[in-house]
């Protein structure tokens, strides 16, 4: 599209010309999660409906996500359209839609999140954080296939070669007391060379727990008796090491992806269903 001048108009000027935003044209949210900031500005036109006869092109718009992590800011944006009229949805509700539009994908990354903690790990060195995302994986995905399917985490502190892993059980024990054992266990796992009483009472500190109760449930070993519990069942499994895997109290022996665990709680199944 050209002005009468004859130079050609931009879809959206950009950044620091002069271009007022008409009313309803515009919209921003601000959200905070995650040790994240993230401010979205979305802008909508509606040039290319008078150059474009298409029925499901209405609106187009541009979408500005600026995200703050840890003091960095980064700007990204995409561009858009919509069969929704102006009329049926201006900026304000686009901006709304385009959020829910991660519905899908949100559905998928809850059980990632909440039910394994993935975004707050804090596992980052070495090859740790992948031996937990294959973890992860082929947990989800047994949850997910397998409706009947529980995951229990237990303890076993090989203190012979970790000599403060009784301790950090105990940390990891006393932080669940505060609904944060993943949490916890990701800083541990992360930090397995600084696992003192006075790093853990840190990561306590940085995990927003109460001080007080965590560093009292740690000077009266107030989850002793759950590790001892599980370092007991251990022994009397023949585990001597980790990560080690039972399906209906039947040990795992072999590898731990997916496909390999799926078929484990297969044939676990086929034979519940057997003697049942």
């Amino acid at each position: 599209m050209k002005l009468k001048h004859g130079r050609k108009r931009p879809l959206f000027p950009p950044d620091g010309l002069p271009a007022p935003v008409p009313a309803a044209k515009e919209a921003t949210q601000t959200n905070k999660g995650h040790g994240r900031l993230e401010k979205r500005t979305l802008r909508t036109t509606s040039v290319l409906t008078k150059q474009q006869n298409w029925a499901g092109l209405k609106q187009g718009f541009e979408l500005t996500r600026q995200r703050t992590i840890n003091g960095v800011t980064t700007t990204q944006t995409v561009r858009g359209i919509t069969s929704l009229s102006p009329e049926r949805a201006d900026a304000t509700r686009l901006l709304t839609l385009t959020r829910g539009h991660w519905g899908i994908e949100n559905g998928l990354h809850y059980r990632r999140d909440v039910t394994m903690g993935e975004d707050a790990s804090r596992i980052r060195k070495g090859t740790a954080p992948q031996v937990m995302a294959a973890l992860r994986n082929s947990i989800i995905h047994l949850l997910a296939d397998f409706g009947d399917v529980r995951y229990v985490f237990r303890h076993l502190p090989l203190n012979d070669v970790h000599p403060h892993a009784q301790l950090a059980s105990e940390g990891a024990e006393a932080a669940a007391r505060q609904g944060k054992f993943w949490d916890m266990h990701d800083l541990l796992m992360e930090h397995q060379g600084a696992l003192t009483t006075k790093d853990l009472t840190h990561y306590a500190a940085d995990l927003h727990l109460d001080a007080a109760r965590f560093t009292e449930d740690l000077r009266k070993h107030a989850g002793a008796a759950r590790v001892a519990e599980d370092v007991d069942s251990a022994d009397l499994s023949g585990v001597t090491g980790t990560p080690t895997f039972f399906i209906n109290d039947k040990r795992h022996y072999g590898a731990y992806d997916i496909d390999t665990l799926s078929e484990a709680v297969r044939s676990a199944r086929a034979r519940a269903l057997i003697t049942t």
